[in-house]
């Protein structure tokens, strides 16, 4: 975007570099590209809830673990499923998740769950990396995480020059400020049902070439639904 020959770029950095390379790993499977919105009719909990606190450190918790049946969305495939592990996820930290793998373990059980994206005071439902199934029977008594890795401040969805219109099956984006935006515009989004984020899973739409003052384009996405989808945050990247 010009501005004084300055121009927009992206508002965050992670901790660590050295998490890169593992994060590039997971990429495929955390930042989907599959077609599905999320409806009420798809996504829903089973009534085999457990409350548990499993304290992750740096203001993560599990608090909730439990059965989900519904659309599987974390590898992508959205299949149906039925009785599949879950765990509710809290960030009550400093600063926004970025990636993080929870590993459950109890006596003779262990559970890994995948999660992106978790802006704090928000929660999350995370499924099973492996589709394992949950019955009230089993019983994990503990939880470690490992590759967690953070935003440096809060997430940003450039409100201020960027206005999203939600549609079934898409969005359209303005630039609502009076200058170019010269980079490619990448806005990130998740699955959210009645306020509660469902997935490890963060899709992302991509703006190539940027928009001029006053341009609208148009996103199509199957995995963007007009009620049941969050913008969690938006990258502009300098040409």
């Amino acid at each position: 975007m010009k501005n004084g020959g300055k121009k927009l770029t992206k508002n965050f950095w992670i901790y660590s570099l050295a998490t890169v390379v593992v994060l590039s790993s997971f990429f495929l499977i955390v930042f989907g590209s599959n077609q599905r919105s999320a409806d009420t009719e798809k996504i829903h909990l089973e009534t085999v809830i457990e409350d548990v606190h499993f304290d992750l450190g740096h203001g993560l918790a599990v608090t909730q673990v439990g059965s989900y049946s519904g659309v599987y969305m974390e590898d992508a495939s959205d299949e149906s499923v039925s009785d599949v592990m879950m765990i509710m996820v809290e960030n009550n930290g400093d600063y926004p998740l970025q990636y993080a793998e929870i590993t459950l373990s109890g006596e003779d059980e262990e559970a890994l769950f995948k999660l992106s994206t978790l802006e704090v005071g928000q929660t999350a439902i995370v499924l099973e990396a492996e589709r394992k199934k949950y019955t009230s029977k089993d019983k994990y008594t503990a939880a470690t995480v490992q590759y967690d890795v953070f935003f440096s401040e809060a997430l940003n969805t450039y409100g201020d020059i960027l206005k999203i219109q939600p549609l079934e099956g898409g969005f359209n984006i303005t630039n609502i400020s009076n200058q170019d935006i010269t980079g490619e515009i990448v806005v990130y989004f998740k699955d959210c049902v009645d306020g509660m984020l469902y997935g490890g899973i963060t899709y992302r739409g991509r703006i190539a070439g940027g928009l001029k003052a006053g341009e609208i384009k148009q996103v199509m996405s199957d995995n963007f639904s007009e009620t049941n989808t969050e913008v969690m945050f938006i990258t502009i990247g300098e040409e």
